[in-house]
C-alpha cells in the first residue's frame, strides 16, 4: 500500500467513503490484497480447479489458496452436479 497505489487507487475513484450509522465516515480503499481475493474467488466461481488457482497465484501448494477462495452456495451446488453427472 504505498503512496503510488493510494494515488492510482484515488485517481480512479476507488476509494470509497460512507457513514455508518451513528454518522461515522468509515473509508474503504482497494488493496492489492482486494484484487488477489477477488481472483481467487472468480477463479473458484467459474470451476476453475484449485491447482491452476494455486499455481496462477504463485503459492506454494492449495492450503493458502483456500484462504482467497469463497464458493458461494450456487457454485458448490454446480460442482455437486457436475460430479453427479460424471458418475451416473
Amino acid at each position: 500500500n504505498t503512496p503510488a497505489w493510494r494515488k492510482m487507487v484515488t485517481a480512479l475513484g476507488l476509494g470509497i467513503e460512507e457513514r455508518d450509522t451513528d454518522g461515522t465516515v468509515i473509508r474503504w480503499r482497494l488493496r492489492p490484497y482486494d484484487l488477489r481475493h477477488t481472483f481467487g474467488s472468480r477463479q473458484a466461481a467459474l470451476g476453475a480447479p484449485i491447482s491452476d488457482t494455486s499455481r496462477l497465484m504463485g503459492h506454494e501448494g492449495p492450503e493458502i489458496t483456500y484462504r482467497y477462495t469463497h464458493t458461494d452456495e450456487e457454485t458448490a451446488k454446480r460442482a455437486a452436479k457436475r460430479l453427479d453427472d460424471a458418475v451416473n
